[in-house]
């Protein structure tokens, strides 16, 4: 009788992961190849400054990293160290590939926000969307926060998802992918 338990829990369990790889390769297969618009009228800073950026979103290879209001904005800044090699890619690269930060605080919690931009001394560009405009123009980017990072192609196009932090095979994809990219445009010049 026991043993008879324990194998449906098992085939349950089975059953349920199975479904929910099922649901996660569909959303990928269905978000891969979105056009995302990056609305131009997002506040930048670096350091917690207000800065004007050109073009900076107008690269030919792009890294969205977006932090909705459901996550902790100060906490993710406090771990933008995380980042550095991506950062480093971007720098490295002239920004022909740029990796955008985008965080859209809580009501009312962007002060807090800029103070922990400014406490973090980050000296690269992070984007803030206090109006949550950002989805509202790419309402079809899906609500798990495993989906909030992706790489843009020059048209703006979902090309690969997924955060690559932690995750040496990913980014070893993304590097292959911005790599493909610059070469198709002969602007690569090293990095990788």
């Amino acid at each position: 009788m026991m043993v008879k338990r324990i194998l449906v829990i098992l085939l349950s369990c089975f059953a349920v992961v199975s479904c929910k790889t099922a649901r996660i390769k569909k959303e990928l297969k269905e978000f891969t190849g979105q056009q995302i618009v990056l609305p131009d009228s997002l506040r930048s800073t670096v350091n917690g400054r207000d800065t004007t950026l050109t073009d900076f979103m107008g690269a030919e290879t792009k890294l969205v990293v977006f932090y909705d209001s459901v996550v902790c904005s100060s906490c993710r800044i406090n771990r933008m160290y995380e980042w550095q090699e991506v950062i480093a890619t971007s720098i490295g690269l002239k920004h022909k590939f740029n990796a955008i930060f985008i965080f859209s605080p809580k009501r009312g919690t962007e002060s807090q926000l800029i103070t922990s931009l400014k406490a973090a001394q980050l000296d690269y560009p992070v984007f803030l969307d206090s109006g949550g405009l950002f989805l509202k123009r790419n309402p079809r980017i899906p609500s798990g926060e495993m989906y909030h990072t992706f790489l843009l192609d020059r048209q703006n196009r979902v090309v690969l998802v997924g955060n690559p932090i932690g995750n040496e095979r990913l980014w070893e994809l993304y590097k292959k992918e911005i790599k493909k990219t610059q070469s198709r445009f002969r602007m690569f010049g090293g990095g990788f």
